[in-house]
Formats: C-alpha cells, structure tokens, sequence
C-alpha cells in the first residue's frame, strides 16, 4: 500500500545510495521513522515500512530479487513497487523514493509520525534495533 496523496508528507535524506550494496538494505531514520531503504540493480531504490506486519521481522534482513522482498521469518513476499502481498496476506507500507545527483537517497514520507500497523495488532514501533542503531546514515 502506498502513502495516501491526503496525508501531509516531506522528502527526507536517507543518506548515500553508495553505502548500501546492490540488492541490499538499510535500515533508516528519516523524518521520524524508521524505513527499510533497498539499492536495486540499475541504481533503483525502493522504501518500505522497516518491520513485517506479520510478528514485526525486520523486513531489512529479506532477501530481495525480481522486485520482490521476501521476509527473512516468514517467508512472505512482498512487492517493492506498492508493497502487495500474496492472497489472504497484509501488504506493506511502501514509500517513493529517488536518488538525487549528490547519489543521496530521497525518501517521500507521512508527516504525521505514526508508524505502519501490523497484522497482530501491535504497531510497528520505533524502537532502534541492531542493524537502526547502526545505520551509518540519518534523515
């Protein structure tokens, strides 16, 4: 699911795209929230919710291909482009992003802080994990 054009939203710096490796992610903070940043083949990047709706997995650790994440507890897939699951599953939140001339990672995000729900009812709190608290970059 994508952000809604109603809701108040902001660029926000997500740091260099030269520092995640191709077909890997980051886990940023940017503008408030904590977001899985993904460097795709061909210079692409894609932004998504940080946590799996499911039980909360770090979505940062999937494996990604084809435009496809797939949660490392899980195994849900996932799309990159709008964030859909497969039949019967909770989607995620994914959010436009670009890479600037500088090779700085852009992020488009809601303004109003709250983080994504997920599908057991808690919400996809921002408390800083292993990998966020050691993201090499902030928004």
């Amino acid at each position: 699911m994508s952000v809604s054009s109603d809701v108040r939203e902001a660029e926000c710096g997500a740091g260099p795209v030269a520092a995640i490796p191709v077909d890997e992610g980051r886990v940023v903070r940017a503008g408030g929230h904590l977001v899985a940043v993904f460097h795709l083949r061909g210079g692409r990047v894609r932004a998504t919710q940080a946590r799996c709706p499911h039980r909360g997995g770090p979505l940062v650790d999937g494996l990604v291909s084809d435009g496809k994440l797939v949660c490392p507890l899980h195994g849900r897939t996932f799309s990159l482009d709008g964030g859909e699951a497969g039949p019967g599953e909770v989607g995620i939140c994914t959010y436009p992003a670009r890479v600037d001339s500088d090779g700085i990672i852009l992020v488009t995000l809601p303004t109003d802080r709250s983080p994504p729900a997920r599908s057991d009812g808690a919400q996809d709190a921002a408390a800083p994990g292993a990998q966020a608290a050691a993201a090499p970059f902030a928004g």
